[in-house]
């Protein structure tokens, strides 16, 4: 009975099965495993049946509005690029340092305006870079699939 749940409790459950929810629409859960996880959390078998049935109905919808969601997080988007690597010979503090960096030009579309971001990365910087566009293009495929 909900009623009788404390707050605290009632917060952590909505929690949960929000988070279930949305794992069931991102993941391929069969109808049993979900069902189980779901009695795991607490939820009595009869509702956990019920919500099986209505995630598995609406999964597709659901697995829609996560790649929604996320997307709104930035209303920016890339347009173009250029880049460039240049060769630093030397710097106010060295005389001579000889370091490659990369120029680099994003122009993005915001809000139906053009903006141009300009970076200059160090060969540790572009790694980072680089890592973070393929963690990010990892998460992309996990919730297009």
């Amino acid at each position: 009975d909900c009623a009788k749940l404390p707050a605290t409790q009632f917060g952590q459950l909505k929690h949960s099965l929000t988070r279930l929810a949305r794992e069931s629409a991102n993941e391929n859960f069969n109808r049993a495993d979900l069902q189980h996880r779901l009695t795991d959390e607490g939820v009595y078998p009869a509702v956990a049946e019920s919500m099986t049935e209505c995630l598995s109905v609406r999964r597709n919808e659901l697995h829609q509005r996560l790649i929604q969601d996320s997307c709104a997080i930035s209303h920016a988007h890339l347009v173009d690029f250029d880049w460039q690597v240049k060769l630093m010979m030397c710097s106010d503090k060295l005389g001579s340092i000889r370091q490659p960096v990369l120029s680099l030009q994003l122009d993005l579309s915001r809000d139906g305006q053009r903006e141009r971001q300009d970076f200059e990365l160090s060969k540790e910087e572009l790694q980072r870079l680089i890592s973070s566009l393929e963690a990010a293009n990892k998460a992309v495929i996990q919730l297009k699939s």
